[in-house]
């Protein structure tokens, strides 16, 4: 009877130790999220979140999600597709999240249109008219690319919507430069001050985890209003970049996001190309934001990083 009495008390001594330190563990976790909030000081009594931050812990990373993805990273540096590759996962619906060189800044590319489209809907929220405004195609904002539907004439006037639904779907570069000359840069500047993401000046790097804080932002319809967030999300669904990201997911699963590459041919010593994709999965009651960011030799085609991102994409995908 003695031998059962003391079997009783230890299993319920165990079971109090794990109680206590599976609550005292979660209240660490929870005591270290914290809220992102608007760095915008234009407002007295409101404080605008943006967002919640969650740290990397036992209940807030997929551990054997990290493990596969880089196992594919290190396997693909060794067959030589890519140089350096970042990633950047979060589960829409919980806050768990997977960064593997998450903080590691990159060259962004064509993905500066998107604070751009930003810039401009934010301003449209309470000036409506901006978006008819119209601007004229002069020499300096460049040639139009080859693949490019809109017919840019020289001395022409096109909208600001029109040149944002064409830098967005089609990349265009100008597009983009005919908003860049037209945009208001201290509201542009105020987009990333106040997601507190530094604003690019002569040379411009970033990370795919501040990145993605625009997607998440208008996920969450906490920066631009929902109408406005709504027609963002839309428009980055119909981009016609189907490498990279979008060549992993089935049909019939919407992605919305935005593409930036940066190819060098020099072949000279420290240059790299790169190819980054960042967006939304809608996967069917389980919605994710993925970032994935890849650097490779000028030697290296932009067709190895997009399946390197393509193979990164379908693991997460398999995984959710």
């Amino acid at each position: 009877m003695l031998k059962y009495v003391s079997v009783f008390l230890v299993g319920i001594t165990v079971g109090a130790l794990s109680v206590y330190f599976y609550n005292h563990k979660n209240t660490t976790v929870l005591s270290d999220i914290y809220p992102i909030r608007s760095k915008s000081s234009n407002y007295t009594f409101i404080n605008p979140l943006l967002a919640y931050n969650t740290p990397v812990s036992e209940v807030g990373r997929y551990h054997e999600l990290e493990d596969k993805i880089t196992g594919e990273i290190s396997k693909m540096k060794s067959d030589g597709k890519v140089d350096d590759v970042s990633v950047y996962f979060r589960n829409l619906n919980t806050g768990q999240w997977v960064g593997i060189n998450e903080d590691k800044e990159f060259n962004p590319a064509s993905l500066y249109k998107l604070p751009i489209m930003v810039a401009y809907y934010k301003e449209a929220e309470t000036n409506p008219g901006v978006l008819t405004l119209k601007v004229e195609y002069k020499p300096s904002d460049g040639v139009p690319q080859d693949a490019t539907p809109v017919k840019y004439t020289f001395g022409n006037l096109y909208t600001v919507d029109e040149l944002i639904n064409d830098m967005i779907i089609n990349s265009d570069n100008v597009a983009f430069n005919m908003l860049l000359r037209g945009v208001d840069r201290n509201g542009l500047k105020n987009v990333f001050d106040d997601l507190g993401i530094s604003y690019p000046n002569d040379v411009a790097y970033i990370s795919p985890k501040d990145y993605a804080m625009f997607f998440r932002v208008l996920y969450n319809s906490t920066y631009l209003n929902r109408e406005m967030s709504e027609r963002a999300l839309k428009l980055l669904s119909q981009t016609s970049f189907k490498s990279g990201l979008a060549s992993s997911l089935p049909d019939t699963v919407f992605i919305s996001h935005k593409f930036g590459i940066r190819t060098l041919n020099e072949g000279k010593p420290g240059q790299f190309s790169e190819l980054h994709d960042c967006g939304i999965v809608y996967k069917k009651d389980n919605h994710y934001l993925i970032c994935i960011f890849t650097k490779g030799k000028p030697d290296v085609s932009p067709a190895f990083l997009a399946e390197a991102i393509e193979d990164i994409s379908k693991i997460i995908y398999a995984n959710q």
